[in-house]
């Protein structure tokens, strides 16, 4: 039995699950994500109040059986918002941030199945990116594993 996998399948399905349910956890009195790309983190590109980017970085294999692997994938999503005052963008980022958390852990750290199990592994907050104050990103680290 061959192993296989669709890594364009996997990340889009990833992608879509996230879009689909991100905004069920953001609290009413806050905007959803304006956009969600997958394109490098450029604030001089992207200029909207909200915007959420995803960062599929390294892939390890580890053989468990003759017929399976157990896949490890570093994930990484970001969490940019503009366009308000210092204050007001540290709490919509730490609102924001606090619903990723929510929606990711109610879904089996999953995503509802997609992957076999995952774990946030860190949290990073940077509230003056490329010294600007009218700006705030968060950085959500998640492994994130499959038998294939």
């Amino acid at each position: 039995m061959a192993i296989s996998i669709n890594f364009l399948d996997q990340q889009n399905s990833i992608i879509n699950y996230i879009e689909d349910h991100y905004k069920e956890y953001i609290p009413e009195q806050y905007p959803e994500p304006n956009e969600y790309t997958s394109e490098f983190l450029d604030p001089d590109k992207f200029k909207k109040s909200f915007t959420v980017f995803f960062d599929f970085g390294e892939y390890t294999f580890n053989w468990k059986t003759n017929e399976s692997e157990l896949q490890e994938i570093e994930f990484t999503v970001y969490l940019m918002v503009r366009n308000d005052s210092s204050a007001k963008l540290r709490e919509k980022i730490l609102q924001y941030t606090t619903a990723f958390y929510q929606m990711f852990d109610e879904s089996g750290q999953s995503f509802d199945d997609i992957t076999a199990y995952g774990r946030i592994a860190s949290i990073n907050f940077y509230q003056w990116p490329e010294g600007n104050y009218n700006m705030k990103v968060s950085e959500i680290n998640l492994i994130l594993r499959s038998e294939i």
